[in-house]
């Protein structure tokens, strides 16, 4: 009985994030179900993407924030081929400059754990990507675990201001940290939080949502013209004992 009630609770969680409107975006879908992914970048700063789906060659040109589908760019090219330094990536182009253009399959969770649709993003940003970290303590006098951490972009927190009850951004700024549990070898979608000034914790109120290792995803904000790719982190269930480890106290927000 307590298994089906875990295995209820679950599914309902999966399926209410299934429905909920997504979040501002940052870096930029392209497709779903991609192989062969390449990415090449011209003089005047637009990327060429290809890529294999459904058996045909497919591309788009990238132009800012916009994507031009069946589009193309002139035959010279710029930057170099680099080993991806982004979660995900499958191909990076790194300009003298310094700018990063990358692309990402993320591999999006569905209801109960199976595997949503293979998204294939594309990123483009400056310097250092935008950095997860994340922990974890006993809340609440030992009774309870807590995951939290902070997500910082070029050493500074990114947040939004209005949001929905639920924790649905209502601004271009506000990100969601979409928080998963490993259950034996199975990882499992618990919910999004908001990211807040401070950072950003889920208290695991439910016996369902306990594992043995927890992840985090986050999408990178869109700061400058940058479409900062999307980044992970992962942790083990805190140890027993383990306190005052997370950047701000409970009960300061909804979940948190």
């Amino acid at each position: 009985m307590v298994r089906i009630r875990s295995a209820i609770t679950l599914l309902l969680g999966a399926l209410v994030l299934v429905v909920a409107p997504a979040t501002a975006e940052a870096s930029l879908k392209v497709a779903a179900w991609t192989s062969g992914e390449h990415l090449a970048v011209a003089p005047d700063g637009s990327a060429l993407v290809t890529w294999r789906e459904g058996g045909r060659l497919r591309r788009a040109v990238v132009r800012g924030d916009h994507i031009s589908y069946r589009a193309r760019i002139g035959a010279r090219r710029i930057g170099r081929q680099v080993r991806p330094t982004v979660a995900y990536g499958v191909s990076e182009v790194v300009l003298p400059g310094g700018m990063h253009y990358a692309l990402q399959r993320v591999v999006r969770l569905g209801q109960f754990g199976r595997l949503g649709a293979r998204e294939l993003r594309f990123a483009r940003w400056r310097g250092a990507p935008p950095q997860l970290v994340l922990t974890g303590e006993w809340a609440y006098h030992g009774r309870l675990p807590r995951v939290c951490g902070t997500a910082t972009y070029h050493g500074r927190p990114f947040y939004g201001g209005p949001h929905t009850l639920s924790g649905r951004p209502l601004d271009a700024l506000g990100r969601n940290v979409y928080i998963d549990v490993l259950r034996g070898n199975r990882w499992f979608r618990i919910m999004g939080v908001l990211t807040r000034p401070q950072g950003f914790a889920l208290l695991i109120r439910d016996p369902a949502w306990r594992g043995s290792r927890y992840r985090a995803l986050v999408p990178g904000p869109n700061v400058d013209g940058d479409l900062a790719p999307d980044v992970t982190a992962s942790t083990p269930s805190p140890s027993p004992g383990v306190a005052n480890a997370c950047p701000f106290a409970t009960g300061l927000y909804r979940n948190a």
